[in-house]
C-alpha cells in the first residue's frame, strides 16, 4: 500500500513544520511506504519575495530583519528534508488526475480547511476517484464560517471516505455540510510521545533559567508588561522566538532557531507565554507551566478560539485566552496528571481512527 500525505509545510512556522513531521511519522508507524506530496499553496509571487529576502540576507547586514529571516529559514528547509517527498513539485495547484501510484491520500493537519486559507488542492480536487481520501485533523479554525464553504467545496468534501477535524466545532460544521460522520481527533503532534520529540531536538545556547515567549502577529500586541513582571517574579531571563523579532522591547533575547531548536527551547523553559496553538500543544507535551494569550486580528469578528476550546476541553486548563493588555499574570498551577490522562485517551481514539481509515 502506498500512502500520500498532503499538508501545509510552507510558511516557516514552527507548528506547521512540526505537525507535518508528526503526521508523516505517525503514518509510517502503520505503513512504511509513505510519501509527502511536495506542494506549497503559496503563489510564485510569494516565492519571488522569499528569494529576494534570501539575497538580502546573504549580505549579512548586522541584525537586519532580512538576515534574521534568511538564517532562520535555512533551518526550516533543513528540517523539511527529514520528510520523504514526491518527485513532482507543485505550487498552488495540482493537475487534475495526478497520482504517483497512491492507494490512499491523507490530508491534514493544520488550518488547511480554514475558509480564509484553503485551496482546492487541500480538498484533494486533483485525486482520482480510485484513490481513497482520508481527512486527518484538518482545522477550520474559525467558529462561524459555514456560509464560507462554496458548493464546489461541498462536492469535494463529500468525496472523502473518512472525515475528521481537529476541533469539535469544526466537526459540527463538516457534519452539517456533508451529512457525514466527522470524528474529532488530536493534532498530529500529540500522536508522538514526548520521548519522540526529545530525540530530534537540537540544543541551543540559553540562559540557565528562562521564560520563553512565542507570539504570532504584530509586535504591538506583545504583552511586554505582564511578561516582564512574570520574569522578575521568578527571576528568569526572557527569550523570544518568532518572526518578526521584537527589537523594541528591552531585556528580551531574540533567538534564531528552526523547528528542532524550538522543541529544545520548549523542553528546557521554566515558563512559556504564547498566543500560538502549537506553542500551547508543545507546552502540554512537556508538562510546562504556560500562559495563553489572545491573538488579535484586524478583521472584525475574526477569532480562532475554537482551537483552544477543543485542546483544553475536559482538562483543568483555562479555556479563555488572556488579554495582552494585562500588567501582571495570575499565579497558576497545572494538574498535569489530569491533563495527561485526558490527552492520552484522545490520542488513543485518534490513532484508532487513523488505523481504521488506512486499513478500510
Amino acid at each position: 500500500m502506498k500512502i500520500g500525505i498532503l499538508t501545509r509545510r510552507d510558511g516557516y512556522n514552527f507548528g506547521t513544520s512540526l505537525q507535518a513531521y508528526a503526521m508523516y511519522n505517525a503514518i509510517k508507524r502503520l505503513e512504511n511506504n509513505v510519501v509527502v506530496i511536495d506542494y506549497s499553496e503559496y503563489s510564485l509571487k510569494a516565492k519571488i519575495k522569499y528569494l529576494a529576502l534570501s539575497v538580502m540576507g546573504k549580505l549579512h547586514i548586522p541584525y537586519n530583519k532580512s538576515n534574521i529571516r534568511y538564517i532562520q529559514r535555512k533551518l526550516f528547509i533543513e528540517f523539511d528534508k527529514l520528510l520523504y517527498k514526491t518527485s513532482s513539485q507543485f505550487r498552488y495547484n495540482i493537475p487534475d488526475g495526478w497520482n504517483e501510484g497512491f492507494d490512499k491520500i491523507v490530508c491534514g493537519s493544520d488550518q488547511i480547511w480554514n475558509p480564509a486559507q484553503k485551496t482546492d488542492a487541500f480538498l484533494l480536487n486533483f485525486a482520482p476517484d480510485s484513490v481513497s481520501k482520508i481527512a486527518y485533523a484538518p482545522s477550520i479554525g474559525l467558529t462561524n464560517c459555514i456560509d464560507k464553504f462554496t458548493p464546489k467545496d461541498l462536492a469535494l468534501l463529500k468525496k472523502f471516505n473518512h472525515l475528521s477535524c481537529r476541533e469539535s466545532n469544526g466537526c459540527k460544521i463538516l457534519s452539517s455540510l456533508t451529512g457525514m460522520n466527522c470524528s474529532e481527533v488530536v493534532d498530529p503532534t500529540l500522536l508522538l510521545d514526548c520521548s519522540d520529540w526529545i530525540k530530534i531536538e537540537k540544543p541551543i545556547d540559553t540562559p540557565k533559567s528562562y521564560l520563553l515567549t512565542y507570539f504570532l502577529g504584530e509586535s504591538k500586541n506583545y504583552p511586554y508588561k505582564a511578561i516582564h513582571e512574570l520574569a522578575q517574579r521568578y527571576n528568569l531571563e526572557i527569550i523570544n522566538v518568532c518572526l518578526p523579532h521584537y527589537n523594541d522591547y528591552p531585556g528580551i533575547q531574540n533567538l534564531r532557531c528552526g523547528p528542532q531548536e524550538f522543541i529544545y527551547l520548549i523542553h528546557n523553559a521554566s515558563i512559556i507565554c504564547t498566543n500560538s496553538y502549537h506553542g500551547s500543544v508543545f507546552s502540554m507535551i512537556f508538562n510546562k507551566l504556560f500562559y495563553v494569550f489572545d491573538r488579535r486580528y484586524n478583521i472584525s469578528g475574526y477569532n480562532e478560539h475554537s482551537r483552544f476550546d477543543t485542546l483544553f476541553a475536559s482538562t483543568p486548563l483555562k479555556t479563555v485566552p488572556l488579554t495582552s493588555t494585562l500588567d501582571e499574570l495570575p499565579y497558576q498551577h497545572i494538574d498535569y496528571a489530569m491533563v495527561n490522562e485526558v490527552i492520552q485517551k484522545k490520542k488513543e481514539f485518534s490513532i484508532s481512527y487513523l488505523q481504521k481509515s488506512i486499513y478500510d
